[in-house]
């Protein structure tokens, strides 16, 4: 959204103008004499400039052409200051960079670095280039953090005024790293960030909303986070984002609750509060669907209980088998059911099974695969592997219906497939006999005349 960026450009701004008024300490400090005239004239000159563009310009044509001036850093510093004032932030990164050369820990260079890179990652397309420049900018905003606490005060700027610069830089700051983590997925890691960087911009409340409801499990405060992220873009105009960042915490939502009963409520309840409610009532508020896994579980323990064990379906049997090896209340759950099969069923192999109606996926003279399931006979994709018992003269043809019978041998549970071994398949149908009469036979019908 650039409107998050043009935010994040009046937050620095505001964070390092400040800081800009006055060289920082690490310049050589002291009385500064410029020997030669005419060096001196075109440093007054371009330090008489009152645009800041034309100012920066001419601070960086001096450094060129007075490489080893005295006052190079300090050029280099009202460069940097004018081309951010300008909002050439290209320029300015390479001011920056020039001074991180003298300087490694000057650490508005450092922060300039970060959080451009920063921008410039949120802009790129391509996910390798944006992942490269959003760790440049990481590595430059986790330097600046290091040095930032020890940073040695500016001439002319109280401890007072430094104090709530160094105050106002560190949020940014830890805005860059929280997106490069983000950028690789360390969702963990980028959340702890987050919560330490500026959530009244767009773009960090909405980043930090997206990391924890990708974790895995999720992190509830999310959907908190997601309805402020929301409410914050409406309040700065921007409907389009405002209704996708709303679209997307409700769809989450379904997800984790199971349907979208009771988000609207839950939007107007997080839009009145102020602060993050405890998790015990985020609980309450917003309750999780239980997972297949957890369903399976409960759907064998219901049928044992109450002897309806006959009553579930081979799909209903397959989604339990499927799903044994989620924790050991499945392979439990698995075990029952197949055990039914095994035994109630089929009598230990004494008594073969028929399925009707299943589709042909897949077959030879030998054996056949079919779809059992609804669902897999619309994605055509079998679920059952039938070694036929005897060879059958010719090859079910793919897509058709037929009927299988056998004895379930074994089942694989990823990817599904049960075996059914003693497989027969209903006999072809007979041909249609066509009585014809013999050729050159004459009627013996007279005409009447």
């Amino acid at each position: 959204m650039k409107k998050v960026l043009v935010t994040l450009a009046l937050v620095l701004t505001i964070a390092t103008f400040a800081v800009a008024q006055q060289p920082a300490q690490p310049c050589p400090t002291g009385q500064k004499t410029i020997k030669d005239p005419g060096e001196y004239n075109d440093y007054m000159a371009a330090l008489g400039q009152q645009d800041p563009g034309q100012k920066a310009t001419q601070m960086d044509a001096f450094v060129k052409k007075y490489p080893q001036s005295i006052v190079k850093c300090d050029a280099l510093e009202i460069a940097l200051a004018d081309y951010q004032r300008a909002g050439k932030m290209d320029k300015a990164v390479g001011a920056a960079n020039e001074i991180l050369a003298i300087n490694p820990d000057h650490y508005r260079a450092l922060l300039v670095v970060a959080y451009t890179k920063r921008a410039q990652a949120a802009q790129q397309t391509d996910p390798k280039k944006a992942l490269a420049l959003a760790t440049e900018g990481q590595t430059a905003a986790e330097r600046a953090l290091q040095v930032l606490p020890n940073a040695p005060l500016p001439e002319g700027v109280t401890k007072e005024e430094f104090d709530k610069q160094k105050a106002a830089i560190e949020p940014i700051l830890q805005g860059v790293i929280a997106f490069a983590l983000l950028q690789k997925k360390d969702y963990a890691g980028a959340r702890d960030h987050y919560l330490k960087a500026d959530l009244t911009d767009l773009q960090n409340a909405y980043q930090l909303s997206l990391c924890e409801l990708e974790m895995d499990p999720i992190d509830i405060n999310g959907f908190w986070h997601v309805v402020k992220a929301a409410k914050l873009a409406e309040a700065q105009g921007n409907t389009q984002g405002a209704q996708q960042i709303a679209g997307y915490g409700q769809g989450k939502y379904k997800k984790y609750h199971g349907n979208t009963d009771g988000w609207d409520a839950f939007v107007m309840t997080a839009a009145a509060q102020t602060t993050l409610p405890a998790r015990a009532d985020l609980d309450k508020a917003i309750t999780r669907a239980p997972t297949p896994c957890e369903i399976a579980v409960q759907a064998v323990n219901d049928a044992v209980k109450n002897n309806t064990l006959k009553e579930l379906s081979f799909a209903d049997r397959e989604f339990v088998l499927q799903r044994e090896g989620c924790s050991p209340d499945n392979k439990a759950a698995a075990d029952k059911v197949w055990q039914y099969i095994v035994q109630d069923l089929q009598k230990n192999g004494e008594v073969r099974l028929t399925l009707p109606e299943v589709k042909v996926i897949n077959a030879t003279t030998e054996f056949v695969e079919v779809a059992i399931t609804e669902d897999n006979q619309k994605e055509n994709k079998a679920d059952l592997h039938v070694v036929l018992e005897k060879p059958v003269a010719k090859a079910l043809e793919p897509g058709s219906m037929t009927t299988v019978t056998g004895v379930f041998a074994s089942y694989k549970a990823d990817p599904f497939m049960f075996t059914m071994e003693k497989g027969e398949l209903p006999p072809p149908p007979k041909p249609k006999v066509t009585h014809r009469k013999p050729a050159g036979k004459k009627s013996t019908t007279k005409k009447k005349r």
